[in-house]
């Protein structure tokens, strides 16, 4: 058996872990992604917490994506991360089963985004202002920087974890160099 590859600023049992962390549940920090509509749930009403932690647990085993949100409130290396980015670092995680879809179409976002696989292997679509797509296959570890405002999408090849750091500035151009 193949060990597969994973990302030094999250394991996969650090992962497994969060659907175990009540400060994650309080902050009303998981979310799945509605494959139909394309849209999250953020303002859906929450149960107690091992309510929520089996809802999420089977919006995973059917298939959905699953997003987590204030990860850097538990993790020192992953704030250490975002701290490296700049002053105003916006991170979500998505986590898609093996029998997962796409989260999103082609979307941009407010901010230049730098994203980092944490494991599992993602096709990244990325659109220049002419409409011409170019393609990048990331695995466990790389990053792509994503440009405010470019057009893009994400198509999982199987099961996948991944971060997305938003990163916003004030002066056009971030630290991280976007």
């Amino acid at each position: 058996m193949v060990k597969q590859r994973c990302s030094p600023l999250l394991k996969k049992e650090e992962i497994d872990g969060l659907f175990l962390n009540p400060e994650l549940f309080s902050k009303k920090s998981f979310h799945y992604v509605n494959s139909d509509t394309q849209t999250y749930d953020e303002n859906r009403e929450r149960g107690s917490i091992p309510e929520e932690a089996q809802f999420i647990k089977s919006k995973l085993n059917e298939g959905h994506t699953i997003i987590i949100k204030n990860l850097e409130s538990i993790s020192p290396k992953i704030l250490s991360k975002c701290k490296s980015l700049g002053d105003n670092v916006n991170l979500h995680l998505y986590l898609v089963p093996e029998n997962g879809e796409s989260s999103f179409n082609y979307h941009s976002d407010d901010r230049d985004v730098l994203v980092h696989l944490v494991y599992g292997r993602k096709q990244f679509f990325i659109k220049d202002s002419k409409g011409e797509e170019r393609s990048v296959l990331l695995e466990a570890e790389d990053e792509l920087s994503i440009p405010k405002g470019t057009l893009h999408k994400a198509i999982p090849r199987g099961a996948s974890c991944l971060l997305s750091f938003g990163i916003e500035s004030s002066h056009g151009s971030n630290q991280a160099g976007l």
